[in-house]
């Protein structure tokens, strides 16, 4: 199963790709994002997250976050997955993947740099601050994006708000980067509405009502809509002419790899608190490493100090993870803010491929040869 796993991450990777870089070929920039939005690509990729929660629903979590290993190409997210959960912070099963995974890329950032013949980390993509913090940014998203959306099926029609919204956000937005020429405003809007969201989430009660989370949900789906659509197009526009397509190849690269993480650190944070919170309260921390087939049990409890003691745990658990989405968010808001700079998108199409539009025309106006009946 992880084999096919992984052969089936690599093809899905390569259409998520091909399909941005098709775009960059007889679409001219200024009109890529109009097109984007009308495509409904946003929406595809809130359908993908669903898909992935109704597969977990009959599946054990963990293996769910290994399978997803092959998007990182290193061993970095299992050491996420595992650090402080099955394995000690500082025990070899924890910090080996880690090592291993961290030197893994410092080689390939080495070779690509030095000796690949035909590199695919493109050093002319990272020409200057404002595309080097664009493709971070791009990371950032997936992994607040996926440390959102990756959980079993109820919650996923929770998030139906979010979902929604981030797809209507992301067709808008294409449309007015399109009509303005301009991306910096809707990356700007984009991360400070997504900032409002996981704070809305960090002051969640236990019991609050329906309306209250979802108002957070879509404010958070307007903003990562916003952000998915201007990033994306912004990159493109700060390369150099003719890398239109390896530019939105990098960027799509970066925001799977910022997924893969989120994965694993939303949940990692998630057990790691709620279990020191839990060995506070002299509670047994095996409930935080069992914290989903727990609930059923924790509402047969009577009411009493354990049991609020408990829940209190979970809902402190759920606010770390928050917290940390929001230190990320307004840090890559105040990045976005002071080195992503302004490029013109009005630029000539460059490309060796070309839609022929008399071809079709003379296919379908074409007459169909008349049947011996008919003469």
């Amino acid at each position: 199963m992880l084999l096919g796993r992984c052969i089936q991450g690599v093809g899905g990777g390569g259409i998520h790709s091909l399909s941005l870089v098709i775009q960059t070929d007889f679409l001219p920039l200024r009109w890529r994002p109009k097109w984007y939005g009308v495509t409904c690509r946003p929406l595809s990729s809130d359908l993908a997250a669903q898909e992935g929660q109704c597969a977990g629903e009959d599946v054990e979590d963990r293996l769910i976050g290994r399978v997803h290993l092959h998007r990182l190409g290193d061993s970095l997210s299992y050491r996420r997955l595992v650090g402080g959960t099955q394995h000690a912070w500082d025990s070899a099963a924890t910090l080996a993947p880690l090592i291993i995974g961290l030197l893994g890329i410092v080689a390939t950032v080495l070779y690509e740099a030095f000796l690949a013949k035909h590199p695919f980390l493109r050093k002319e993509l990272f020409h200057d601050i404002s595309s080097v913090t664009t493709y971070i940014a791009a990371a950032l998203q997936g992994l607040m994006l996926y440390g959102t959306l990756y959980y079993p099926l109820d919650t996923g029609v929770a998030l139906l708000p979010n979902l929604l919204t981030f797809a209507v956000s992301g067709s808008i937005t294409g449309r007015l980067v399109t009509r303005f020429n301009n991306f910096r405003w809707a990356i700007w809007i984009g991360w400070l509405v997504g900032s409002v969201g996981p704070a809305m989430y960090i002051v969640w009660r236990i019991n609050d009502s329906t309306p209250i989370w979802v108002i957070a949900f879509l404010l958070g789906g307007i903003g990562h809509g916003a952000i998915l659509t201007a990033q994306n197009f912004a990159a493109q526009a700060m390369c150099k002419p003719g890398d239109e397509g390896a530019a939105a190849a990098m960027y799509i690269f970066s925001r799977q790899f910022g997924m893969a993480v989120g994965v694993g650190i939303g949940a990692t944070t998630f057990q790691n608190v709620m279990k020191s919170r839990l060995a506070e309260d002299g509670l047994p921390t095996e409930i935080a490493e069992n914290a989903e087939t727990y609930i059923p049990v924790l509402h047969s409890l009577p009411e009493g100090p354990r049991r609020n003691a408990i829940f209190d745990a979970y809902r402190f658990g759920l606010q770390m993870v928050y917290a940390t989405w929001l230190a990320i968010s307004v840090v890559t808001l105040f990045f976005c803010l002071v080195f992503i700079k302004h490029a013109d998108m009005n630029r000539k199409l460059s490309s060796e491929h070309h839609l022929d539009s008399e071809r079709m025309v003379r296919h379908w106006g074409r007459k169909e040869p008349q049947s011996d009946a008919e003469k």
